[in-house]
């Protein structure tokens, strides 16, 4: 594997494009056993994430140059012409003629002097004619007119039209494409955000505070995260604002027993884990093993002891958790369309199905029955996924209320901080959408077993 930042996202885009790999994970393992600076490390990861994220406006605009239409050109070349117009009418900073001697170079090398020849013709085109590229009208068809726009396959962009309405779906394809910022939660464990918020400041960087999750802060100019010693010695770590909020909504006091469903990477865990003093017991379900060891990893960095790790599907929660007694609480993270999060992972707007919400939906309903089984009388469970589908949110819950009597919803505005109050729906349930905030879309319900 090349050290060029360029040739590394290509080979991601092309096993994105013929195995179906997911972008963001293979680009982590091919960057961790790389030695590049911190500049094409985030190259290679702007020109991946920039190039799916304008994927469907990239190709509106090859087409005009590819004889034969995108469809039928060969994927590597496809890819190296994606490439080249992304930077082009998206990095400016980088000079025309770098970018159009790179790509050459590269289609050379891979494909030959045809393919090279057929890359520098059309990538000069691009550059002429940039700012006069025919694209669709608002007018005459604006579903279309924000697929191509904002980037989004059509038939996503009609649902959401019917559900929200041209104009706010407008906005949140927009905020899809945003770039989201780098917010950190503070390990409480170890040091309160205040103090961490004056180091930061200290150190060069430009921390500001969340405005609803008491533990994070967004920073400006932190380049390598992996690199950062108050990261490797624990005072704090990655997690989106909104996803900071799901360990609020359960609010697991010190000395619960608490069980994690779908617990990998480990953000919600580790979380909860701080807001019970790390004292108690957290049993944390995964099948995804990989995963699984970057959970016990951020336990050991952060100086957690508390969490007890299972591999295993949670779908067979009695075979996993044998002889285990029931507990205080459980949060579901469950799997999900992730919806709520393209704009950190846009492949997601290419691979997803309608089918696929449906049967992803079926799973959930399944993971929070197998879960009450677990769940002590007077127990809290908490139900969490990044996306804001009607099937992944609202009815699933509706399902489980109808099929099970003494559960009962708990209105989280009775256990948040009031400033949430914009997110809280009148059926008392949390919803937040991208386009709402500047934070990741999260969908969270909480509701309490009863006696019969």
């Amino acid at each position: 594997m090349v050290d060029n930042p360029r040739e590394i996202a290509l080979f991601v885009l092309n096993r994105f494009e013929k195995r179906n790999a997911y972008p963001d994970r293979l680009l982590d393992t091919i960057l961790s056993k790389k030695e590049l600076s911190p500049k094409d490390r985030g190259l290679a990861t702007e020109l991946v994430i920039g190039t799916l994220r304008w994927l469907k406006r990239l190709d509106w605009v090859l087409e005009r140059y590819l004889n034969k239409g995108v469809e039928t050109t060969p994927f590597f070349l496809k890819n190296i012409l994606r490439l080249g117009i992304y930077q082009i009418l998206f990095l400016s900073q980088i000079p025309s003629y770098a970018i159009v001697n790179e790509m050459v170079t590269i289609a050379k090398k891979g494909a030959g002097k045809k393919a090279a020849g057929m890359v520098n013709a059309i990538l000069r085109k691009v550059i002429l004619e940039k700012d006069h590229i025919p694209l669709p009208t608002y007018k005459d068809d604006p579903a279309f007119y924000i697929s191509i726009i904002f980037s989004h396959p059509l038939w996503l962009v009609k649902r959401w039209i019917k559900r929200f309405g041209v104009d706010e779906t407008e906005k949140l394809c927009e905020a899809n494409n945003s770039i989201p910022p780098i917010t950190i939660r503070t390990n409480t464990l170890k040091i309160d955000r205040q103090e961490l918020f004056s180091i930061l400041q200290k150190k060069g960087y430009e921390p500001s505070l969340t405005i609803y999750s008491d533990d994070g802060i967004n920073v400006k100019g932190m380049k390598s995260i992996a690199d950062e010693p108050l990261f490797m010695d624990g005072f704090f770590t990655i997690q989106d604002e909104a996803s900071q909020i799901i360990a609020y909504i359960v609010s697991p006091p010190p000395e619960s027993r608490v069980l994690d469903l779908c617990a990998a990477p480990g953000g919600k865990t580790t979380h909860m884990a701080q807001l019970m003093k790390n004292k108690g017991k957290i049993v944390a379900v995964d099948r995804h093993i990989g995963r699984l060891s970057l959970l016990e990893k951020s336990c050991q960095r952060l100086g957690i002891s508390i969490v007890d790790i299972y591999h295993g599907d949670a779908l067979n929660l009695k075979e996993i958790l044998k002889n285990t007694k029931p507990f205080d609480y459980i949060l579901i993270d469950a799997p999900c369309s992730g919806l709520g999060v393209l704009r950190r992972n846009p492949d997601i707007k290419y691979r997803l199905l309608l089918e696929d919400i449906k049967r992803v939906a079926k799973t959930q309903k399944k993971l929070i029955n197998e879960a009450f089984y677990f769940l002590k009388q007077d127990g809290v469970l908490v139900y969490s996924v990044c996306t804001f589908t009607p099937e992944e949110t609202y009815e699933v819950i509706n399902s489980i209320l109808q099929k099970k009597k003494n559960f009962i919803i708990e209105p989280i505005s009775d256990i948040v901080s009031p400033k949430l109050s914009p997110f809280i729906t009148k059926e008392g349930f949390f919803l937040v959408l991208p386009n709402k905030s500047n934070m990741d879309g999260f969908f969270s319900a909480r509701g309490r077993l009863i006696n019969e």
